[in-house]
């Protein structure tokens, strides 16, 4: 990251009026992607969600409806975090998916 916010500052120091628009733009890309980060589901790289998704086992709408907004509604989450046990086949919303499997 550090490598990418160098290289547009250096870009704006050899022609400011030119890429003063691309130095914007691109930190704004940097802040909109940090800001993606922030809100992905902590429990995300550990999720059933996630592999049965990059595994074509499940539609992408999913990951993307609940785990890299931080979706405080998912059904999985509020179970994580009370410490409850839950199956890997229950989808986001609560629902269970019998043909799921690892």
């Amino acid at each position: 990251m550090f490598f990418i916010i160098f290289y547009y500052l250096n870009i704006s120091f050899l022609s400011r009026e030119k890429n003063e628009k691309n130095l914007y733009l691109g930190i704004n890309r940097i802040e909109n992607w940090v800001i993606q980060l922030d809100k992905t589901c902590k429990w995300y790289n550990c999720c059933p969600i996630k592999f049965f998704v990059e595994n074509g086992k499940l539609e992408k709408k999913w990951v993307e409806d609940y785990c890299l907004i931080g979706n405080k509604n998912c059904i999985r989450y509020k179970l994580e975090m009370k410490n409850e046990p839950h199956p890997d086949n229950m989808l986001p919303n609560g629902e269970i998916r019998e043909e799921l499997e690892y």
